[in-house]
């Protein structure tokens, strides 16, 4: 005997119904746990104050005086010379730094983190406000040159390290002592010679030195316009 299933119309119906809810109860599972991860990652939209705030760094950068420009790494820079940045050493350096405005009247103002170092604009800041390092003097907390990615718009802090590509090795030690460098490391195979910069040194003035060596065949400078932080 054959027997022959025959589906009743109501059957496939609730049938229809019950897929159709389970569907839309795994569509909205789905998209509470988008929303969830979306907020979590931080990908909403930065609230007013936050806009706000990023808009007025930006006016701020836009007015601030140029200094030279020049290509450091393969990328353009302009020199700020009315920003210097400071560097957190076990203690609040950025607190420090930003409070030598405060004896003329008004506080600093800081406009960005990179890392370790701050950035910050000196109360009544001018060209002639922010003295290079050698004229500082010796309790003034260290402070290092700022400059603008012109092709990113960001600001970036000038460490004070760098490194030379040479045309002969053998000039790595010679040229650590006549400039008064502090010999971090060479890379035989890059021809490059990795140095630190004492305290108190003109860093722009030392580049152009740098650059006019006949043994120097690139000068690259060590700048942080960017911090990579691990997600």
């Amino acid at each position: 005997m054959n027997l022959r299933y025959q589906s009743s119309p109501l059957r496939d119906s609730q049938t229809s119904q019950a897929g159709r809810s389970r569907l839309s109860r795994i569509l909205l599972k789905l998209l509470a746990t988008i929303a969830l991860l979306w907020l979590s990652a931080g990908i909403a939209a930065p609230s007013g104050g936050w806009a706000g705030e990023a808009g007025q760094r930006e006016t701020i950068i836009r007015s601030l005086p140029r200094g030279e420009t020049f290509s450091n790494d393969g990328q353009p820079y302009v020199q700020l010379p009315t920003l210097r940045a400071g560097k957190e050493k076990g203690g609040d350096v950025r607190a420090d730094q930003v409070r030598q405005g405060e004896s003329a009247g008004s506080s600093g103002e800081v406009l960005a983190e990179r890392g370790r170092f701050t950035i910050y604009r000196p109360a009544a800041a001018t060209a002639a406000a922010v003295p290079p390092d050698a004229a500082l003097a010796p309790t003034t907390p260290p402070s290092y040159p700022v400059v603008l990615n012109e092709r990113t718009g960001a600001l970036g802090v000038v460490t004070r390290r760098l490194w030379l590509k040479l045309k002969v090795m053998t000039d790595t030690d010679a040229i650590g002592r006549e400039y008064g460098l502090e010999f971090s490391f060479a890379n035989a195979a890059m021809r490059t010679s990795f140095y630190g910069v004492p305290g108190g040194v003109d860093i722009w003035a030392l580049r152009t030195r740098l650059q006019s060596d006949p043994r120097v065949e690139r000068v690259t400078l060590e700048i942080i316009d960017r911090v990579h932080r691990p997600q």
